[in-house]
């Protein structure tokens, strides 16, 4: 706070507060021995706020000065309401972080769990072609490897064979198969650390769809895209999941940082650098085989759904 100047009465020392109130400065008035002080809090507002003051000298009674109580009183009112809210808001989010995970992010637990007990009943993601829950879970049957001709295996139609006899949950099942436990454990760490903050403040009915918004465009690229350029029908994972949730968790911090959502600048880093990474074909020489277009469709997907609310309320430009 700073002093920039005394008057003589408390009425003019009042209505002037008011007055540079109304001009957006945060202002107040308090006794200073025999005189009134005239208070602003930013430092920035010292110089405009002064010049003010002395042409408020020259005729403390014009007409804009004696309307400036109202108006200050509609702003002080409107603040008090914002900082009301605040505090609100704060109690809300201590009293839903006091609770237990299970509680604020239950549909998160539930994925991590649904995904732990998936790998282990298909034998650890081990031989596909023999254990029925990979059969069932994946894109497409892989015992069809066996019955399509080489010619014809790697073409949309034939990936979709199971799907178009009515396997529709084929879309999304691939999200829960891991092929080794590094696989699993990396996914269901990221899946913690994103969906708990998602779900906790967006509430668990948004966190279902935004996760289908982002799975069901990821899996079905992944899958139907050829093999010469990445794609594969086969495999599984929870990646393209995370990297949404990560491109929307990044998107919230940026346009709104009050939504109480962040990811650290590094981490974005790293995994920017691990898609690039896996689309350059360098990952592949050290026998990775990651599911570069579930990534690439997921974190596009994921962002889009955090920055459109911002960018849909931001006002139009003629």
């Amino acid at each position: 706070m700073r002093q920039i100047g005394v008057l003589a009465k408390s009425e003019e020392a009042q209505r002037f507060a008011d007055y540079l109130v109304g001009l957006g400065m945060e202002a107040h008035a308090e006794p200073d021995g025999e005189s009134w002080a005239v208070w602003v809090r930013d430092e920035e507002s010292v110089p405009q706020a002064r010049e003010e003051l002395g042409k408020f000298r020259l005729d403390p009674s014009d007409s804009r000065y004696r309307a400036a109580r109202a108006q200050a009183e509609t702003k002080r009112r409107a603040e008090a309401e914002k900082r009301q809210q605040a505090a609100r808001n704060t109690v809300s989010m201590r009293g839903r972080w006091n609770r237990g995970f299970l509680q604020r992010a239950p549909l998160t637990a539930a994925l991590i769990g649904l995904c732990a007990v998936i790998f282990v009943a298909s034998d650890f993601g081990a031989q596909p072609l023999k254990n029925e829950v990979m059969r069932a879970l994946q894109f497409v049957d892989p015992v069809h490897l066996t019955e399509i001709p080489a010619g014809e295996w790697d073409t949309p139609s034939a990936r979709l064979t199971d799907i178009r006899n009515g396997q529709v949950w084929r879309f999304l099942s691939p999200i829960f198969l891991h092929l080794d436990i590094m696989h699993l454990a990396f996914n269901m760490f990221w899946l913690y650390q994103l969906g708990d903050q998602i779900e906790s403040r967006r509430g668990t009915w948004r966190m279902a769809g935004l996760v289908l918004l982002i799975a069901l465009p990821s899996v079905a690229l992944q899958s139907l895209v050829p093999i010469a350029w990445g794609g594969s029908p086969l495999g599984g994972g929870m990646s393209g999941v995370v990297y949404g949730l990560l491109g929307f968790v990044w998107m919230r911090s940026y346009f709104d940082p009050q939504s109480g959502m962040a990811v650290r600048r590094d981490i974005v880093i790293i995994m920017l650098i691990w898609m690039v990474l896996g689309f350059s074909g360098v990952l592949e020489t050290f026998d990775l085989h990651i599911a570069n277009w579930a990534h690439g469709i997921g974190l596009l997907a994921g962002a889009i759904c955090g920055a459109l609310p911002a960018l849909w309320q931001s006002p139009s430009k003629a």
